[in-house]
Parts: structure tokens; sequence; C-alpha cells
């Protein structure tokens, strides 16, 4: 996962609150925040925020 700044994980969430998809999501990311993002691929992106708004659930545990 790529290591965002506080201030993009916050804009993150508000945008994601807010109903943007996450190709809208990355437009906006892009455009507000051009220097922390410029090397960094859109599908890297997608994955991260994608991990962000849905985490992945912990497996139950099998032993009682």
């Amino acid at each position: 996962m790529l290591n965002l700044s506080a201030p993009v994980l916050k804009e993150i969430e508000l945008l994601n609150d807010a109903g943007l998809s996450v190709g809208a999501i990355v437009a906006v990311l892009r455009l507000k925040f051009p220097v922390e993002l410029h090397d960094r691929e859109d599908k890297k992106i997608e994955e991260a925020i994608l991990l962000m708004i849905n985490p992945p659930r912990k497996a139950p545990s099998l032993s009682r």
C-alpha cells in the first residue's frame, strides 16, 4: 500500500463520504496534491483508496 500523508488520507475520507467514485477521488487528489502524487500510478492510488474505504476483514479464528 502507498504511504500517504495525513491530509491526503483525510481528503480521501471526505470525498468518499461525499459519495465520489474511486476514479473521481483519484482525479481530485491529483489536482489537490500534485507534488505528492506526481510519480504514483493511478492504479496504485486506486488500490490504496479501495483498501482505505473497504479494509480487509480479519479472518475468524478457528480455535475455541
